[in-house]
This record gives structure tokens, sequence and C-alpha cells, in this order.
């Protein structure tokens, strides 16, 4: 079975690790999705990792765990929301996304979007 593309918000891989779960190991163990993120992504995390929130444990996780799955990391300049929205738009990825801004953005385009639920699935 060929693997689906999914592109991947921050707003999710925080979410994932705020309920004890890792949105990567998630995708790992299904087997059925080709995380890609942005480096828009990354910087966001990296912003969250020196800051003095209660986000940093988290993002210091998130940016581990994104190099040992050894997730595939796209090096647009764009924000990453437009980046997202324009990505899926051209090239049909789904998203997985725990924004409802950006999900309702998504749904308005026919995009299929997932979160992540406190348990860690995606849905």
């Amino acid at each position: 079975m060929e693997k689906e593309e999914l592109i991947i918000d921050t707003s999710s891989i925080i979410f994932s690790l705020v309920n004890g779960n890792d949105i990567f190991d998630e995708i790992e163990n299904t087997n059925e999705y080709y995380p890609i993120i942005s480096k828009g992504v990354i910087l966001e995390l990296k912003k969250f990792a020196v800051s003095r929130t209660k986000l940093r444990p988290l993002a210091v996780v998130a940016i581990n765990s994104i190099k040992k799955h050894k997730i595939e990391i796209n090096y647009s300049t764009l924000y990453v929301d437009k980046w997202i929205l324009e990505l899926a738009n051209s090239k049909k990825y789904s998203v997985c996304t725990n924004d409802i801004k950006l999900k309702k953005k998504l749904r308005n385009m026919n995009i299929r979007t997932l979160s992540v639920t406190k348990t860690g699935t995606l849905r």
C-alpha cells in the first residue's frame, strides 16, 4: 500500500505532546502516511524552544522527534499557513492540523483534514 502524503501543522505537533503523545510515533505506527513539514514549522518550534512559556519543553521534544523520525522538511520560505494552503491545494495532499481557522479554510477548498485527538490518534 502506498503511503498518503500528509502535511503536518505545528498545532497538531504541540497538541499531541500536550496530551502525552507523539504525532510522529502515531504516524509511524499507522504506516498510512508520509509526513511533511515546512521549514516554517521548525522555526516556530525553535522559537518556542527558547521561550519562557510552558511550550518550551514540548518544542524541544518535538524537534528531537522530527529528527528521530527523519521527517521530510520542505524548505519553503512561505508563512506556514500559506505554505500549507498552497501545497495542499496544488498537490491535493491531506493536512493534519488542530488549528480551527486553518481547518475551515482547507475544508472550503475541499482538502481532506485530520486532527490529533487527546488520545493521540489521527481522525
